[in-house]
């Protein structure tokens, strides 16, 4: 029943993949950058997009339009925090996944693929709109003191990430700022010039953004006067070293004298969680191709020992799918001991036994052997939902051996020996169990084989019933009498057949 595993044929992810309606180009420029240059980048995101409408819209059903709309957004972009200039987003409307042949992944490739190279860009991702309940297959929340290190990490995750086949985009939030000036004092300045960093920061203000230098009222109110640098003499470097800084007994000292000025990149924006600077990593897969559990596993046991040692104080902590699916799974397993006890005691009371409920709760793990075939079969990656059709099984694939249970108890009240009760049970009821079984097979099966987006993440559930149920029903006909056959030969008997015995050992009343 493992043999899918092991053999890598099906793997596990938290929730199935929903085919996308919608696909977005997210750009993202340096900060600063102009409107007319995100305009252009833009615009050839938008003849991208226009090539690829012409080139699929032949293969779709009556050869209709693959990308029925798109809108263009300028100072947006779901991957930062901000707004500006510097960002838009390119939103395109596809022909909805039942009715159209592509698949996103490949829309987005080819996308991709014809827009081409943009090393101008800050950030640029096509993508489509997640839908789903589960996380990003990709989500890292990286924390530490220096930001620096922080994004040093984000670069080396996503060059990780990238190096396997299906990794789509991966992005982190820590993005350059506008390009800015640094004034550091020197030493000695305050002792032999008599300039404080007060001064220094009142003398910069003043000069760039304005002081107040007059106030008069008139008929309207108080109006102030605000004289600051041209623009012509606060554009570079050498503008603010040439500034002057009042010193000891108002002399004016060049600035030159008493700091040093650089000329350095900020970051845009710094996110703290839990008081801690934070980087966001996340990234998309191509489900057919990668899986976001290996993908952690690989990042766990082949980057994190080597950040460990080179970079102690910062730290990665996984979010997204996984902590999704172990939330989630925790829950599900802990519902589904509870009912597999529930059952487990009502068999016991209806057979007055606590060892004969075992051949009948035989059927639930059979139906795991069916389970991952017929996920296999239909291209499945096992998920949450399936294990949430598997868990309704539990209560579901009991009935056919409880019948069989019963029907054996009669045979061998009846003095059959109990290979032979085995058999007559199987044989009388096999009609009855297997019409049972199969018409609900019958009644999954088009909810089975709908094509629509909104059926895709019932899929998994209904795999799950329809070929455990299967496997099970099967399975049940020879392993259960196997099992109630070697309790006997243990000494454990049929409650109905022990009954018989107490009616018959006890003496007729005489008359």
């Amino acid at each position: 029943s493992i043999a899918p595993f092991t053999g890598g044929f099906i793997k596990y992810q938290s929730f199935p993949t929903l085919e996308s309606d919608t696909i977005e180009a997210r750009l993202l420029l340096p900060a600063g950058s102009p409107l007319s240059l995100t305009e252009a980048r833009v615009a050839k995101v938008v003849k991208a997009l226009k090539t690829l409408d012409s080139e699929l819209s032949p293969e779709q059903p009556d050869a209709q339009p693959l990308v029925q709309s798109y809108t263009v957004t300028y100072g947006v972009n779901a991957d930062s925090p901000t707004t500006g200039a510097n960002m838009a987003t390119v939103s395109a409307a596809l022909l909805p996944a039942g009715t159209r042949t592509s698949k996103v992944g490949a829309v987005l490739d080819r996308w991709k693929q014809l827009t081409g190279k943009m090393p101008d860009m800050a950030a640029f991702r096509i993508t489509d709109k997640e839908r789903g309940a589960g996380g990003k297959p990709i989500d890292l929340l990286v924390t530490g003191t220096d930001l620096d290190q922080l994004a040093l990490t984000a670069r080396e995750l996503r060059r990780f990430f990238l190096g396997f086949d299906g990794v789509r985009d991966v992005t982190f939030d820590l993005q350059p700022g506008k390009p800015e000036l640094v004034v550091r004092m020197k030493p000695a300045a305050a002792n032999l010039l008599g300039v404080t960093p007060q001064s220094l920061a009142t003398e910069l203000r003043a000069a760039f953004r304005g002081d107040s230098a007059v106030s008069f009222a008139d008929a309207h109110g108080q109006v102030d006067v605000v004289a600051r640098l041209a623009p012509s003499e606060r554009r570079n470097i050498g503008d603010v070293l040439a500034l002057r800084v009042p010193g000891k007994n108002g002399a004016l000292v060049p600035l030159s004298a008493v700091a040093t000025v650089t000329q350095t990149r900020g970051f845009n924006t710094i996110t703290h969680v839990d008081g801690q600077r934070a980087v966001s990593v996340q990234g998309a897969i191509n489900p057919a191709v990668a899986n976001s559990r290996e993908l952690m596993a690989a990042m766990r046991a082949e980057y994190l020992p080597k950040l460990a040692q080179t970079r102690p104080g910062v730290h990665v902590k996984v979010l997204g799918e996984e902590e999704d699916s172990a939330t989630t799974g925790a829950s599900l397993m802990r519902y589904m001991i509870a009912g597999a006890i529930g059952v487990y005691l009502l068999l016991a009371f209806y057979m007055s036994s606590f060892i004969r409920p075992l051949a009948v709760l035989a059927a639930v793990p059979l139906s795991l052997i069916g389970v991952m075939w017929g996920h296999m079969a239909l291209g499945l990656q096992i998920s949450l939902p399936s294990l949430v059709g598997l868990a309704t099984l539990a209560g579901v694939v009991v009935n056919n051996s409880i019948l069989l249970d019963a029907f054996i108890g009669e045979r061998r009240a009846a003095g059959a020996p109990m290979l032979e009760a085995g058999r007559e049970a199987v044989r009388d009821r096999f009609r009855a169990i297997f019409l049972t079984s199969l018409t609900t097979v019958v009644g999954l099966a088009p909810l089975l084989f709908e094509p629509s987006t909104q059926a895709q993440f019932l899929r998994p559930i209904v795999a799950s019933l329809a070929f455990g149920l299967t496997s099970a029903t099967l399975l049940s006909l020879f392993i259960t009498p196997a099992i109630l056959a070697i309790l006997e030969d243990f000494g454990v008997k049929s409650t109905i057949a022990n009954a018989d015995a107490q009616v018959s050992d006890t003496p007729a009343p005489h008359i």
